[in-house]
């Protein structure tokens, strides 16, 4: 999130079957730790409108 070039991961499997995720980057160069969500949705032929009504996330 704060790095001059972040390192993203790809838990696109984990959200398909509904499963956490635990980072496997340990390492920054910023001062602080931050991470960004990016979503891509696909809806194929569907024309309706996305609407996401929460996003949830924990840590220890």
């Amino acid at each position: 999130a704060f790095d001059a070039s972040p390192a993203w991961e790809d838990i696109t499997n984990h959200v398909r079957f509904n499963r956490g995720f635990l980072f496997t980057n340990t390492e920054k160069t910023a001062e602080r730790w931050g991470v960004n969500i990016r979503f891509i949705f696909e809806k194929g032929t569907a024309n309706s409108q996305v609407i996401v009504n929460g996003f949830g996330g924990a840590f220890d």
